[in-house]
C-alpha cells in the first residue's frame, strides 16, 4: 500500500531550525522504506494559515445542506486542511518550544483540523475521534529541558488533540537543552537514535 505522509513545518528558521533538520531526517528514512511515498509538505511559516474567522466557526457547526456560498467559501480552507490529514497515514509534526508552549502558526493550523463531524464527533458517552488507524511523529525542540516540568506545554497538549481526534499511535522526538553547550551535542545525539529507533 503507498504511503500518505502530511509534514507540518512550523518554524521559521528554514536551514538553521533543529525541528526543520530532523524532519528532513525522518522524511529520508520513509522514502528509503516506502519508495512510493506521496508527501504533502506545509510549511506554516512561509504559508501561514489565517486564524479562523466568526464565520469559520459558525460554518463549521452549521450543517452541510444548509451552509450558504459565504459560510462554503469560509470553510473551504479548513476542509481542504482536514481532508489532507484525513487522507494521510502518517503525520509528521514540527514543534519547536516557544515561550513554553507550541507556535502560533501550528495553533492556526489545529484549530482548522479539530473539527466536530469531520475529525472527533459525540454521543451520549462523550467525545471520539474519527481520524484513526493513523500514526503522528512530533518533533520538539528547545532551549531548556522541560520534560516531566510543569511548564511543559507541548508534549502534554499535542499529545492530548492527537489523541483526541483519534490518532493514538504517537511517537515524540526530543532535542533538549539546546541553549546550552555542555547538553546540544547529547541532544542532537539523542534525537538522531530516537529517529534511528522510529517504527514507520
Amino acid at each position: 500500500m503507498t504511503k500518505k505522509i502530511l509534514i507540518i513545518q512550523s518554524s521559521p528558521r528554514e536551514n538553521d531550525s533543529i525541528t526543520n533538520n530532523l524532519i528532513q531526517k525522518i522524511e529520508d528514512k520513509i522514502v528509503k522504506k516506502h519508495k512510493n511515498a506521496i508527501i504533502t509538505y506545509k510549511n506554516l511559516s512561509k504559508n501561514p494559515l489565517p486564524h479562523p474567522t466568526n464565520e469559520t466557526i459558525s460554518a463549521y457547526f452549521t450543517p452541510k445542506e444548509m451552509l450558504t456560498d459565504e459560510l462554503n467559501s469560509a470553510i473551504n480552507l479548513s476542509n481542504k486542511l482536514t481532508d489532507e490529514l484525513l487522507d494521510s497515514n502518517i503525520v509528521i509534526v514540527g514543534a519547536p518550544m516557544w515561550n513554553f508552549s507550541i507556535p502560533s502558526s501550528l495553533k492556526a493550523w489545529l484549530d482548522h483540523i479539530v473539527r466536530v463531524g469531520k475529525t472527533f464527533s459525540k454521543d451520549d458517552n462523550g467525545y471520539f475521534g474519527l481520524a484513526e488507524n493513523k500514526k503522528a511523529i512530533i518533533i520538539i525542540a528547545s532551549g531548556g529541558v522541560y520534560s516531566n516540568s510543569s511548564i511543559d506545554f507541548n508534549e502534554p497538549y499535542l499529545r492530548f488533540i492527537f489523541n483526541f481526534i483519534g490518532i493514538s499511535d504517537i511517537q515524540i522526538i526530543k532535542a533538549e537543552g539546546l541553549s546550552y553547550p555542555n547538553k546540544r551535542e547529547n541532544a542532537l545525539k539523542n534525537a538522531d537514535i530516537m529517529i534511528d529507533n522510529l517504527i514507520l
